[in-house]
C-alpha cells in the first residue's frame, strides 16, 4: 500500500493534462457523496459516535442551499441510501465513478472513525511508515490475523482507486474527511469537556502490541502532510482534486457539543462545524484559499493541538477557485 504522501500522490494526478483538457461548457453539476457511520457494533459500545449523523444533517442542508443537484447519504439512523457499510460505500464509489464526466464537481464527504493498520504483507509493504490509514465503515470488526488486517475497513488505495475513477472521467473532486489518521493508543486530554475521539486505538481494534511494536521500529514515522497547499503528482488525469483532512495521518481530531458549553447542545465533529461556519460567513466569491485560511483562523486559539492539513492538484487550483466552482485554465 502506498504512504499517505503516495496515496495523495495516487489521488493526484496530471497537472498538464487536467489545464490543457477541454471542459464541457455549461453550468457545473454539483454532486455530493456523504458518508456517516456512528454505530460500530463490532467495537467496544464506547467507540460509538453521536456526532456524524448531525454532521451530514447539516452538510445536506448546506449544499442543498447551494443548488446541488445531486446528495447521496449514506448513514445509521438518517433517511438515506443505506447504512454505510463496506460493501455500500464501495457500491456508492462504484456508482458515482459511472456517472462523473467533465464538468462534474463532486463533494466526497466522510465523518467518522479513522485508523492506522500496520501493513505485514511483504508483497504489499511499500509504506515507507509501515501503515496503511483507514476509514472504519459501521461494519468494521477487528484486527483478524489470517487477512493481516481489520475487517471491513477500507483502506487508503481503495479510497485512491475511487478518487482516480471519478477524476479519470473528467470530474473535479472535493474530498473533506472528519476522521483520525492515528491508531496509537495515547488518548490526549483535549481543552473542552466531553470530548470525543475519532480515532481508535489499537486496543480498540484489537491489534497485537508486538504487530504494533515490529512495524514501528522497523520504519521511520513520516510526517505524510505538510501545512502547505501542495501535492505531488503523477501524470494523465484530466480531473483535479482539492482534499480536506480534519487530521494527518499522525494526529487526531475530536467532536464536541455545540453551542459550546451548552448542555442542550448536539454533537459535531469540530473539523466539519468549522468547515460549515467559514463556508457562510466568508465572501460568496471566496476561493478555496480563503476556505482553508479562515478555518485555520477559527481553530485558534481555543482547538491548539487540532490542524487540519489540506491538498490541492495543482497548487494554484484553490488558490483561483471560487468555492463550489470549477478550476478555469
Amino acid at each position: 500500500m502506498a504512504s499517505r504522501r503516495q496515496f495523495l500522490g495516487s489521488l493526484v494526478a496530471g497537472t498538464w493534462a487536467y489545464w490543457s483538457s477541454p471542459v464541457l461548457a455549461g453550468a457545473v453539476r454539483r454532486r455530493a457523496l456523504l458518508i456517516a457511520p456512528s454505530e460500530y457494533n463490532g467495537l467496544p459500545p464506547q467507540r460509538r459516535l453521536a456526532g456524524p449523523d448531525n454532521d451530514v444533517v447539516a452538510m445536506k442542508a448546506e449544499l442543498e442551499s447551494r443548488d446541488f443537484d445531486q446528495i447521496v447519504v449514506l448513514a445509521d439512523h438518517l433517511p438515506a441510501a443505506g447504512r454505510p457499510t463496506r460493501a455500500a460505500i464501495l457500491r456508492a464509489f462504484e456508482d458515482s465513478a459511472r456517472d462523473s464526466r467533465p464538468g462534474d464537481l463532486l463533494l466526497v464527504y466522510f465523518s467518522g472513525h479513522g485508523a492506522q493498520q500496520p501493513v505485514l504483507d511483504p508483497a504489499r509493504a511499500i509504506e515507507k511508515d509501515g501503515f496503511d490509514e483507514v476509514l472504519l465503515p459501521t461494519d468494521v470488526g477487528r484486527w483478524r490475523d489470517a487477512d493481516n488486517r481489520i475487517e471491513n475497513a477500507l483502506i487508503d488505495d481503495e479510497v485512491g482507486h475511487f478518487i482516480t475513477e471519478c477524476r479519470r472521467r473528467g470530474a473535479f473532486v472535493w474530498m473533506v474527511v472528519d476522521a483520525c489518521h492515528s491508531a496509537d493508543s495515547h488518548r490526549a486530554s483535549w481543552p473542552v469537556r466531553d470530548a470525543v475521539e475519532r480515532g481508535l486505538s489499537f486496543d480498540d481494534l484489537a491489534i497485537p502490541r508486538a504487530l504494533w511494536s515490529r512495524v514501528r521500529t522497523a520504519t521511520q514515522s513520516l510526517s505524510h502532510f505538510r501545512r502547505t497547499v501542495s501535492c505531488a503528482t503523477d501524470a494523465g488525469l484530466p480531473g483535479g482534486l482539492l482534499a480536506f483532512f480534519a487530521a494527518s495521518s499522525q494526529t487526531k481530531t475530536i467532536e464536541a457539543r455545540f453551542p459550546r458549553d451548552d448542555p442542550n447542545g448536539v454533537y459535531q465533529g469540530v473539523f466539519t462545524h468549522m468547515f460549515l461556519q467559514q463556508m457562510r460567513q466568508i465572501p460568496p466569491k471566496a476561493s478555496y484559499l480563503d476556505l482553508m485560511t479562515a478555518i485555520n483562523r477559527a481553530y485558534q486559539p481555543d482547538w491548539t493541538g487540532l490542524v487540519p492539513q489540506y491538498c490541492a492538484d495543482p497548487p494554484r487550483l484553490a488558490q483561483r477557485t471560487r468555492m463550489f466552482e470549477l478550476p478555469s485554465r
